[in-house]
């Protein structure tokens, strides 16, 4: 068992030991060491019936990775099933052509949001509802971000069983390579709808982009 067990384990321990049910909370967040399956269920199972195991991923794939272990979802997902929660249903697809930009010029990409939830996708922002459409910049082999979420409102209402363009914001290097687009919808006061989209960049000088 690493450090990181060790020490959430103690305090779960006492917090049992004293006659009190504990709650954890397990977010991860780089650079913080990966949390797996095997660190959960190692602190957790001494504790069953008495402990709720509560997890945050920002994916359905890091989702289902704790699922057997965990009894639920701490943020993103909350409670709910990410596949069938009202609300949370849409498709995206990067409708961009070009997607060539400079070194450092953070740019917008068209991207397609269809709505196929029962419920619509609103774009002002109400108590328990904040959407954004998040875009980074990931590495084509391996996945590791290359920049940070950055998130876009909606311009417009988007009902059920329709499809809106819109832009997505994204954050640019100040290195020249070819990246993949990650896109997605979150809603910041609750979690991401996991539908996420993907499409290569090619960040370039005005000459240098035509040789990628």
């Amino acid at each position: 068992m690493n450090r990181w067990a060790r020490r959430v384990g103690v305090g779960l321990v006492g917090l049992v030991c004293a006659g009190v049910a504990a709650v954890a909370v397990l977010w991860c967040v780089p650079p913080a060491p990966r949390i797996t399956p095997e660190n959960v269920a190692a602190v957790a199972a001494p504790l069953r019936p008495r402990l709720l195991m509560l997890a945050s991923e920002r994916s359905l794939e890091g989702y289902a990775r704790l699922a057997d272990v965990v009894d639920g979802n701490a943020y993103y997902w909350s409670s709910g099933d990410p596949a069938t929660t009202p609300g949370y249903q849409a498709k995206l697809a990067v409708a961009e052509l070009d997607r060539r930009t400079e070194p450092g010029n953070d740019t917008y990409l068209m991207v397609e949001v269809t709505n196929t939830g029962s419920a619509a996708l609103p774009h002002q922002d109400s108590p328990g509802v904040r959407l954004r459409l998040g875009a980074r910049l990931v590495e084509r082999a391996g996945g590791d971000p290359v920049t940070e979420w950055a998130l876009t409102a909606l311009p417009g209402d988007v009902p059920p069983g329709e499809s809106r363009l819109m832009e997505a914001l994204i954050r640019v290097p100040d290195s020249a390579g070819v990246h993949t687009v990650e896109v997605d919808l979150v809603n910041e006061h609750a979690r991401w709808f996991g539908v996420t989209a993907r499409a290569d960049l090619a960040v370039a000088t005005r000459w240098g982009r035509f040789a990628l």
